[in-house]
């Protein structure tokens, strides 16, 4: 065991991870066969003849996780399932303790059970670690860090008031012809599509004209069901 100096710590290197995984696989085939194939032995040296189905059981379990550890390209999750198996042999032993005429033996299984469980735990957690730094470092190779970039070449304060005095062109304003204008009676009414044309000024009441003689009268703007009914009464006619 050692620790990394590649800015995260680790109790194992991955080679050495690898090879406990190995290990514990074979270990667990086995112990899993032992189990399957003689589970009578085993279960008159826990005191435990009666549990017969439920160790074969455990054994098959055991080769399905060693099996699983020593093929997988990955084997993390076989190991946490190994851990998870070890967890639950241990719920199985302790209740047997009590007035057992094996009692020490179940008491050695369950320190060697403990033990394993141990180093179970260590490797699952030694290569969970060793692929988040792999994913890690593949996030890095691949996706730039531009995490201290703020946008601006010269800064925030350089680039503070650099666009007061920018003017919109006329192309990027509403088109003169589109802004809408009141007349003096305070009535909405469309803006002459000549640019700069002067507003027309009120004439004489009823006269019609305005007082710039250049400007035409604004026409009163009529909805779609005004014209609709203007039209028909001109056809009825």
């Amino acid at each position: 065991m050692h620790a990394r100096h590649d800015g995260s710590s680790r109790m194992i290197s991955r080679e050495s991870t690898h090879t406990l995984a190995r290990g514990l696989g074979w270990f667990s085939i086995g112990l899993g066969l032992a189990e399957l194939l003689a589970p009578r032995k085993v279960g008159e040296f826990l005191g435990m003849e009666e549990h017969s189905g439920l160790i074969q059981a455990y054994g098959a379990r055991e080769i399905a996780a060693g099996i699983g550890i020593l093929t997988a390209q990955d084997p993390t999750p076989w190991v946490w399932g190994r851990v998870a198996g070890d967890a639950l042999d241990l719920a199985t032993l302790a209740p047997a303790v009590p007035d057992n005429p094996r009692k020490g033996n179940v008491l050695f299984s369950i320190m060697a059970v403990a033990g394993v469980t141990a180093l179970d735990l260590i490797c699952a957690q030694e290569l969970s670690a060793h692929r988040q730094d792999a994913e890690r470092q593949l996030r890095q190779r691949w996706i730039p860090d531009y995490s201290g970039r703020s946008g601006f070449p010269r800064g925030v304060e350089q680039a503070r008031g650099a666009a007061s005095d920018f003017e919109v062109p006329r192309d990027m304003r509403t088109p003169e012809a589109m802004r809408p204008w009141k007349t003096d009676g305070g009535t909405a009414a469309a803006k002459p599509a000549a640019t700069g044309a002067a507003r027309p000024s009120a004439g004489p009441a009823g006269s019609g004209t305005t007082g710039d003689v250049s400007t035409p009268a604004v026409k009163p703007q009529l909805s779609s069901t005004q014209m609709s009914r203007t039209a028909a009464s001109q056809t009825s006619t």
